[in-house]
C-alpha cells in the first residue's frame, strides 16, 4: 500500500535536505520536465478534442484573414 501524500511529501523533504546541491539541480530539472510533459499531454488532448468537434474547420481561412488584416495595419 502506498503511503499518504502527506507522508510522501515529508519523506521527500527529508531526502531533499540530505542531498548535495548537484542532486537538487537534477531533481529540479526533472520536476520541470515532468511539468512540461503533463502540460503537453493536456494541451494535446484538448487540441484533439477541439479538432474532433470541428472547432478548426475555418482555421486556414481565419489565419489568411488575420494575416491580411495585419498587413493592412502595417502598411503606411
Amino acid at each position: 500500500m502506498t503511503p499518504t501524500a502527506d507522508v510522501l511529501r515529508q519523506n521527500l523533504r527529508d531526502q531533499l535536505d540530505a542531498l548535495p546541491d548537484e542532486g537538487i539541480v537534477v531533481l529540479h530539472n526533472l520536476a520541470l520536465e515532468l511539468q512540461l510533459r503533463s502540460a503537453w499531454t493536456r494541451f494535446s488532448e484538448g487540441i484533439t478534442a477541439d479538432w474532433a468537434a470541428g472547432k478548426y474547420e475555418r482555421l486556414d481561412e481565419a489565419l489568411k484573414e488575420a494575416r491580411e488584416a495585419l498587413g493592412r495595419r502595417e502598411s503606411p
